[in-house]
Parts: C-alpha cells; sequence; structure tokens
C-alpha cells in the first residue's frame, strides 16, 4: 500500500505528524492560524505547506491547488511535589505529551531558540494531542485502510 497521507486542520505543534511519521504516514498538508504553534510547524517541517485558515480548504482541494489527503483530522499543567504545589516547566510538559525534549523551543520573535519564552510553549504544548494516543489511532487507520475494500 502506498503512503497515506494525511491533511491537519487545527494542526497546533502536530502530534499527528510525531505520532505517525514513524508509521509511515506522511502530512500532504497543515491548517494552522495561530503565529507560534505555526512557527512550530515551519520549524520542524519546512517542507509541508501550511494553508492557515482551514475554511479555505475545501475550495482548494476542490480546485485541485492542494492535493486531497487519504486522512483528515484535526490539538498549564501543574504537579503536587509533597505538599507544595509547582508549576511544570515546558520540558516536562513536553515529555508527558509525547514530543521530543525542546520540540516546542524553536526561534520564536527574532530570538534564539535559547530565548523562546514559556508562555506560547504552554498554549501550543496545551492545545495539542498526547503523541501516543494519535499513534494508537493511525496504527488502527492504517489497519482499516489496508483491510478497507475502498483502500
Amino acid at each position: 500500500m502506498p503512503d497515506i497521507t494525511y491533511g491537519s486542520v487545527c494542526s497546533g505543534i502536530e502530534a499527528a505528524t510525531q505520532a505517525w511519521h514513524p508509521l509511515g504516514m506522511r502530512a500532504a498538508w497543515f491548517a494552522e492560524i495561530e503565529p507560534f504553534p505555526s512557527a512550530v510547524l515551519a520549524h520542524h517541517y519546512p517542507d509541508v505547506p501550511n494553508h492557515g485558515d482551514m475554511t479555505k480548504l475545501a475550495a482548494l482541494v476542490l480546485a485541485s491547488k492542494i492535493p486531497a489527503p487519504d486522512v483528515l483530522g484535526g490539538d498549564k499543567a501543574h504537579a503536587l511535589i509533597g505538599s507544595a504545589v509547582r508549576r511544570l516547566t515546558p520540558l516536562e510538559c513536553e515529555r508527558l505529551q509525547g514530543f521530543p525534549d525542546g520540540y516546542t523551543s524553536i526561534p520564536w520573535r527574532g530570538k534564539p531558540a535559547s530565548e523562546c519564552p514559556d508562555g506560547p510553549r504552554y498554549k501550543a504544548i496545551g492545545n495539542s494531542k498526547a503523541v501516543t494516543v494519535v499513534r494508537w489511532i493511525g496504527r488502527h487507520l492504517q489497519q482499516q485502510l489496508k483491510t478497507s475494500p475502498h483502500g
């Protein structure tokens, strides 16, 4: 079976790509409008176009301006330590969601990755999905598409 392609709407920082790329699935395009998640996508996936406004995707597909994918999908924590509550770091949040360490630490607004602010990182990670859950969904999609008479 050829690679399964997917289009991602409300892409966030792309849990789907983190989960599905190791399964051989490939992003045809993203649709994300928020600036920081869009910058994370551009940083990690420079060859995957981000079409921004998802409300324009259907017209683009129907006009054959972008490919119709096989699959279409749509992405502040705290810890109790003893009797004290402390805020989780962005790194801890990345790990909990299944992203690689430093995944959201990117060059942002003219500053290097080492000075990437925490606020947009927390928002992007919190708006994402857990990579392990999305990988499970991807495996089941693959199984269904392989056994489907239409696949």
